[in-house]
């Protein structure tokens, strides 16, 4: 499980303070939502590919796609949520 900060997934209905499940996963489908490592640093976003290779595109837009520099490995794919109220 992976808590959440922030509210990059906020239109995918993930929120800041909910709980992922996370299933290892490090060859997701493309559109998924995956928690990922890019250049060293955590993340949670959709698993897009381009004529550049791989990024993560969040679901709100007014955050950029993430492009990695150095490296991107994804740590896995999420397959559930809950939010404590």
């Amino acid at each position: 499980m992976v808590e959440v900060t922030g509210d990059s997934m906020i239109n995918a209905g993930i929120h800041d303070g909910d709980f992922l499940i996370v299933e290892r996963n490090t060859n997701p489908s493309i559109g998924k939502i995956v928690v990922a490592i890019i250049d060293g640093d955590f993340t949670i976003k959709y698993l897009r590919s381009g004529k550049d290779g791989m990024y993560l595109e969040p679901a709100n837009d007014a955050f950029p796609n993430i492009y990695p520099e150095m490296s991107l490995d994804i740590y896995g794919e999420v397959v559930g949520q809950f939010r404590k109220f």
